[in-house]
């Protein structure tokens, strides 16, 4: 039972944490947007903060899921080859016993 009341936490944690980040970066990118290129209408760059914080992150969300699928797809390369040449080791180790 402490186990998954630990686990709840750890997740729970986490989460949290992924919320103030992404606070952190709305409201840095509303600072810029603010100091910038919306100094006429500040409210304007509120609105623009959070689609450009959210189009961010799921940026970055795709970036992380592109390269493990990169990782996946090397990785089950070896996997392919290694069992192939397992097999082709032990076929040849296998005939040379018989002769």
């Amino acid at each position: 039972m402490l186990q998954i009341s630990l686990s709840f936490d750890i997740l729970r944690d986490g989460l949290v944490f992924l919320r103030t980040a992404y606070d952190l970066l709305r409201s840095f990118i509303g600072n810029i947007l603010t100091n910038t290129l919306f100094k006429a209408a500040p409210k304007t760059a509120d609105i623009y903060s959070d689609a450009l914080s959210l189009l961010i992150s799921l940026t970055a969300l795709y970036l992380l899921l592109e390269f493990v699928t990169i990782g996946k797809r090397i990785i089950k390369t070896i996997l392919i080859l290694g069992w192939v040449l397992l097999l082709i080791a032990i076929g040849l180790s296998s005939l040379q016993l018989i002769k």
